[in-house]
């Protein structure tokens, strides 16, 4: 694609234009408040990096022409009830938008290009599975709804590697090409006029003392996370499942004079991750610094990436190089991880041409801000018959984040976690106009209503492990988080408070 500001408007109405690139998180301040506000947000990309690596681009959503939402049971499509599921009224409403026409493939362009994003979580998959209810009320920071996804026909979209930035205005739901194209041109000077404001982010304010760290409480006692990691191994050599995801829960309030948005910024700097973002839901905020990639379609080929294995970094260059090397020669993490690939491969051969399903990297090492994990990388071909939205059916949730046997493994997670897990574990990303999808698995992530925080941290469970071990590691998955909410700043390499 020629390198100077694409414009483009097409016969259907859309339009593509290429604005100059700016910081995405000052552009989103100006929509953070507005209900459905979203940032789906490749907080690692850097200039000029690998385009290999994960993480490219960032993308900002606003004021969808049409609200998905189940809350209690509930489906609703703009606040009216429904007698459908949320996945199926997901499908009628990708299926009724199939009136986008077939966007550009030019290298450079967004795979983003507007449509259905948002939030699924994890107690969707009572609308897949026939699995128990949790024996317990949500607490008030758990009050996110279950699915909240809009519908956006315009959209920003930021490729953080060569530093481009586009608005992508669709004119839907219009259907004329005449009224799609006023409707488009208008939507996309709204975007233009915030650019053209755009002020600069506040520079983030670091507390001299921090929150103490009871300001974050957890749910278990030491002993009481381990009773219930040692009930998982009873199952396990019971012959009930191979493997289960627990996890426990952990609460606190806004500290610092912080709001969500602050919190996040706060959040991405500690543990930047590429699957990052933030969500205005209709009651509260979901803010995640996801290092996973659930699902990625292009509606034909497939790619997942699960996460089973994690270390803390070391303090020292040799005490990180070590742990890093701990993991890598791990049999436990190594079986951890090999058993969810073979969940997802055969996942992925329900909907996936016969022979397509490949495990491309098994248990690659891969170093984020906070911890280092195991990442396996498996890939297949869409059957021709198939959508993204069968493919979500098909996988959801991860089974990084539930277990093996997969739905045994979820009964189990419900019995000894007791509370519905929310947006945890779930997933946040986009369904585009063009085909494409992009999803992440909600961990490292929270959710904010009012002042109250609630978030999970948890992790595989196998015959070997040892439960001294597997609570410090959620205390380790934790650590940014809870560091986050107390103000915690982190430390450059040159001994200086990194900032944002």
């Amino acid at each position: 694609m020629d390198r100077s500001l694409f414009h483009r408007v097409y016969d259907a109405g859309h339009l593509i234009e290429e604005v100059p690139f700016c910081d995405p998180l000052s552009v989103f301040a100006a929509v953070v408040r507005e209900p459905f506000a979203l940032l789906l947000d490749s907080a690692t990309a850097a200039p000029h990096q690998d385009p290999s690596l994960q993480g490219r681009w960032t993308y900002i959503a606003a004021d969808p022409f049409t609200v998905l939402t189940k809350r209690q049971g509930q489906t609703c499509l703009n606040g009216i009830p429904q007698n459908v599921g949320a996945l199926e009224l997901l499908n009628q409403q990708a299926n009724a938008l199939a009136l986008a026409p077939n966007w550009p493939e030019e290298d450079g362009l967004p795979p983003f290009s507007g449509g259905l994003a948002g939030m699924f979580g994890y107690e969707l998959a009572q609308e897949l599975e026939k699995l128990p209810t949790p024996s317990q009320k949500k607490s008030d920071g758990e009050q996110a709804p279950d699915f909240a996804v809009g519908a956006y026909d315009c959209i920003l979209a930021f490729d953080c590697v060569d530093r481009r930035a586009f608005i992508v205005s669709t004119g839907l739901p219009e259907v004329s090409p005449t009224a799609r194209a006023v409707r488009a041109e208008a939507r996309a000077a709204k975007w233009r006029a915030r650019l053209a404001l755009n002020p600069a982010l506040p520079r983030l304010e670091w507390p001299e003392m921090p929150a103490p760290t009871s300001a974050v409480h957890a749910e278990h006692t030491r002993a009481s996370y381990e009773d219930k990691i040692q009930q998982v191994i009873d199952y396990i050599f019971a012959g009930d499942i191979f493997q289960a995801n627990l996890s426990q829960r952990f609460d606190a309030t806004l500290q610092n004079g912080d709001d969500a948005f602050t919190l996040y910024r706060k959040l991405r700097v500690i543990s930047p991750a590429p699957f990052a973002g933030f969500f205005n839901f209709d009651n509260g905020c979901l803010l995640s610094s996801s290092p996973e990639r659930f699902l990625k379609t292009d509606g034909s080929s497939v790619e997942t990436k699960p996460i089973k294995g994690t270390r803390p970094r070391g303090t020292t260059p040799q005490a990180d190089l070590a742990l890093a090397q701990d993991l890598t020669r791990s049999d436990k993490d190594r079986a951890e991880n090999v058993m969810i690939v073979d969940l997802l491969r055969n996942d992925l051969s329900r909907i996936s041409k016969d022979g397509s399903v490949k495990v491309t990297d098994l248990c690659k090492l891969e170093s984020f801000a906070t911890v280092h994990h195991l990442v396996s990388t498996i890939s297949s071909s869409l059957r021709p018959d198939k959508t993204s939205i069968d493919l979500l059916k098909a996988c959801f949730p991860g089974g990084s984040i539930t277990g093996a046997p997969k739905v045994r493994a979820m009964e189990i997670i419900s019995e000894l976690e007791g509370t519905a897990r929310g947006p945890y574990c779930g997933s946040l990303g986009f369904l585009s106009f063009s085909g494409t999808m992009d999803t992440n698995i909600l961990i490292r992530s929270m959710t904010c209503t009012g002042d109250n925080i609630t978030f999970r941290a948890g992790g595989g469970i196998v015959a070997d492990s040892k439960p001294s071990d597997e609570y410090d590691e959620t205390l380790d998955k934790a650590a940014a988080l809870a560091d986050a909410i107390r103000g915690v700043a982190p430390v450059a390499s040159n001994g200086q408070q990194a900032s944002a």
